[in-house]
């Protein structure tokens, strides 16, 4: 249970550091946006970077998804827990064989949500950085 509210904690840290970055990003390309002075660049870096905030928002969407399942999957885990706390035996385990091994296939489903989330994340922070605008 510990491995997963860390999980759930990097998460939400990976959104928050992407909304920083994105922010920082957007504002410095707006700030650009006003030193073009033809109409038409001026027009076509603001359909780029409205674009990119759409691609950003898939991302967040994605992230969010992998966030929100935690939920479910988290009373899932506790219930096994409280049965197991109070028929902790041979039969006790025996007989949550088959929850069990939902709940496995439910971590292992979550955790590769998770981690494909992440690297869209890391990836796409990592754009941001080397391509900010340059004022």
């Amino acid at each position: 249970m510990e491995k997963t509210e860390k999980k759930r904690e990097q998460v939400g840290k990976k959104l928050d550091e992407m909304k920083v970055e994105a922010e920082a990003y957007f504002a410095g390309w707006s700030e650009s946006l006003q030193q073009i002075g033809s109409p038409d660049l001026r027009k076509r870096s603001e359909a780029r970077m409205t674009e990119t905030r759409d691609q950003l928002d898939g991302i967040f969407d994605s992230v969010r998804e992998a966030r929100d399942a935690y939920a479910p999957f988290m009373t899932n885990m506790k219930d096994q827990w409280t049965y197991l706390g109070h028929d902790l035996n041979a039969n006790g385990i025996a007989s949550l064989r088959p929850d069990a091994e939902k709940l496995n296939l439910q971590a292992k489903e979550l955790f590769e949500k998770i981690d494909a989330g992440m690297k869209k994340a890391d990836k796409y922070i990592e754009s941001l950085r080397s391509s900010r605008p340059v004022s």
